[in-house]
């Protein structure tokens, strides 16, 4: 597996880009497609996953660049996406299809829970259970991934219930899912207060 990110990253071109490229998502894209091409014959089989600058649906830019990524990105590379915002509250799989519509393919969801930046500094950290997922939505997307924490072991709790949803999103009980996470991670008898710390958390 193969990925390419350009998240998160300033949208410049330099001199000698502007003498190539009309804007910075076709600079983006031709590169994407020359690294493809050259990957998928030296490993043949192997998974191409490419992460846009506009990686979410209401990016400024999304409207616009990610059609014409969309049209021109070699069709090997799945694309990543986190919904309608960076961190998405809710997402559905209206959403997965509107934002399949403009890529020419179904987006491979990196779901930006239970991520938290500068824990270390905010003291946020994300405990509670995997909510507001579209039980329709894993079969829109192309893939699911959870984004977690820079603290591995903290970041168990709200995987773990990511993965119940995706196994079985249409039988996803929130508190039930919570509630074995807690038992699997910390036995029968501190159970209840690992799943108090999830909740306040």
């Amino acid at each position: 597996c193969f990925i390419l990110a350009f998240d998160d990253v300033e949208k410049k071109l330099y001199a000698e880009d502007a003498q190539a490229y009309g804007s910075y998502v076709e600079g983006q894209v031709d590169f994407a497609n020359r690294v493809g091409a050259a990957l998928a014959d030296g490993t043949p089989g192997a998974m191409l996953g490419f992460v846009p600058v506009e990686y979410w649906s209401d990016h400024p830019d999304a409207a616009t660049d990610l059609a014409w990524l969309g049209a021109h990105l070699d069709p090997r590379w799945a694309v990543a996406w986190t919904g309608r915002q960076v961190g998405s509250k809710a997402i559905t799989a209206a959403d997965a299809a509107q934002i399949a519509g403009a890529l020419g393919r179904p987006p491979f969801l990196g779901d930006n829970y239970p991520v938290s930046d500068n824990p270390q500094e905010s003291g946020v950290v994300h405990l509670g259970p995997l909510i507001g997922r579209d039980p329709a939505l894993p079969a829109a997307v192309a893939g699911f991934i959870f984004n977690a924490m820079p603290f591995a072991y903290a970041s168990i709790p709200a995987v773990a219930t990511g993965a119940d949803f995706v196994w079985n999103p249409a039988a996803y009980d929130a508190r039930r899912s919570l509630g074995r996470m807690a038992r699997l991670i910390a036995g029968a008898a501190a159970a209840p207060a690992l799943e108090t710390l999830c909740l306040a958390n």
